[in-house]
């Protein structure tokens, strides 16, 4: 551990700094929500793990094994490779693990957050950055090259992790990627302090190194699925992370939780995650109503796209006002919601004169909305509603109630004649529509 003491001279001063912008950084974040603090401190650590790694690679490797081997014997080169390439990658980790805490406690969830978060990888590629630099350290390219390198592989282990995550979004593909990338660049590590002649042992201890993290990283999610309550944050997310990495036994168990026991925050990622990896989604039709209306419209979209291409019946009643409530929502974007307006449309058969009475006392916004529905729907019978608002003063509601139209009569005379879209022509079509398809009720 010498060698620890020799670095903790040269750097004095940068370890006082990053004491004090930790300790800052934990203070700020007890009492305020400012994220602008942390950044400075994320960046900082960057300098510091990188100057930590370019003080270790000016260390004469050479005469450090010869020293060692002189001390251990033949474990000198695995003490060598202890304390050049494993010790500085501890510390920079070390350093990671405490800022992610200190970073978290301005946000809900903590400690659980932060951990489920680091058994995620948050925050890794810091350490990731700085073993590859540190190989890149220690090749015999000059100074100038060895940067433009280090730039250059950064970008391209950025990218190509970007590209494999799209690529392999959840299943065991997920986690053999994971292990290569990890076995590729211990193996690297390790190879260049344990030379071309111990090319075996450097893989080996390589595989053996990538097991170790990838059996922790299963079995810290496992455990605390196994043993955190049923309907807390900690449980829902380690399940979630378990079915991402291509075990199906959670699903069951997370369906309940997230349908019965009020966690529909997270019913999107497991819903993604189920129809990724194949698995039916098993949830009750009361529970996809429950899961339908118990939140935004933003979220609600998303579960009506699901639910729209099953046989699911849902109450039009519910439905309706459910949207009134939506609609009063200064930032909800109800009339955007084109899986829930599809829906509601699905479920609306014979409801077309219910739907324009109701729009009759309601806001623009709903009324936006029911036009689509209508639209959807295809009842010739909004027709003379529809032409109201098409000849009316408010724009959108005109540009809502032409669309509509079009999709009932199928055509688009302001695109054909190239006139407005309450032009004359275009509203003596559609009436002609009117009177030559109504039915009398």
């Amino acid at each position: 551990m010498s060698l620890i003491t020799i670095h903790y001279r040269r750097m004095a001063t940068f370890v006082y700094l990053l004491i004090f912008l930790l300790a800052f950084n934990l203070l700020f974040n007890l009492h305020y929500q400012w994220y602008g603090i942390s950044i400075i401190v994320r960046v900082y650590l960057f300098v510091f793990s990188f100057y930590l790694i370019y003080n270790y690679s000016t260390i004469d490797v050479g005469r450090l094994k010869e020293l060692y081997r002189k001390r251990f014997g033949k474990k000198g080169s695995l003490f060598v490779l202890f304390e050049m390439g494993v010790v500085p990658l501890l510390i920079i980790y070390g350093i990671t693990v405490l800022f992610t805490f200190i970073d978290y406690l301005r946000l809900p969830h903590w400690p659980w957050n932060p951990l489920l978060s680091l058994l995620n990888g948050r925050y890794s590629n810091l350490v990731i950055y700085s073993l590859l630099l540190f190989i890149i350290m220690k090749t015999s390219f000059r100074p100038g090259i060895k940067i433009a390198v280090f730039f250059g592989v950064s970008v391209l282990y950025f990218f190509a992790d970007k590209y494999l995550s799209s690529v392999f979004f959840a299943g065991t593909g997920l986690l053999v990627v994971k292990f290569i990338k990890l076995l590729v660049i211990f193996f690297f590590l390790f190879f260049g302090f344990l030379g071309e002649y111990r090319k075996k042992w450097s893989l080996l201890y390589a595989s053996a190194a990538s097991s170790i993290i990838i059996v922790l990283l299963l079995g810290g999610y496992a455990l605390v699925f196994r043993y955190s309550s049923a309907s807390s944050y900690q449980h829902v997310m380690s399940g979630l992370a378990l079915m991402k990495y291509g075990f199906e036994y959670p699903v069951d168990e997370l369906a309940n939780t997230i349908a019965e026991r009020d966690a529909v925050y997270f019913s999107q990622d497991f819903i993604n995650l189920s129809m990724h990896l194949r698995h039916g989604i098993p949830f009750t039709e009361s529970q996809w109503e429950k899961l339908l209306f118990s939140d935004k419209i933003d979220r609600a979209d998303y579960i009506a796209g699901v639910i729209l291409p099953r046989s699911i019946a849902m109450p039009f009643d519910r439905l309706v006002d459910y949207a009134l409530k939506q609609s009063e929502q200064s930032t909800s974007r109800l009339e955007s919601a084109s899986n829930y307006i599809a829906l509601v449309a699905k479920n609306s058969a014979g409801k077309t004169d219910t739907l324009i009475h109701i729009m009759s006392g309601s806001n623009e916004s709903f009324k936006q909305f029911a036009i689509s529905v209508l639209g959807e729907i295809k009842d010739v019978a909004a027709v003379p509603l529809l032409l109201d608002y098409l000849t009316g003063t408010d724009f959108k509601l005109s540009d809502a109630s032409y669309e509509a139209m079009r999709k009932i009569t199928g055509k688009d005379p302001a695109a054909e004649k190239n006139v407005q879209r309450n032009d004359p022509h275009v509203i003596a079509t559609f009436h002609e529509y009117y009177k030559n398809n109504r039915t009398v009720r």
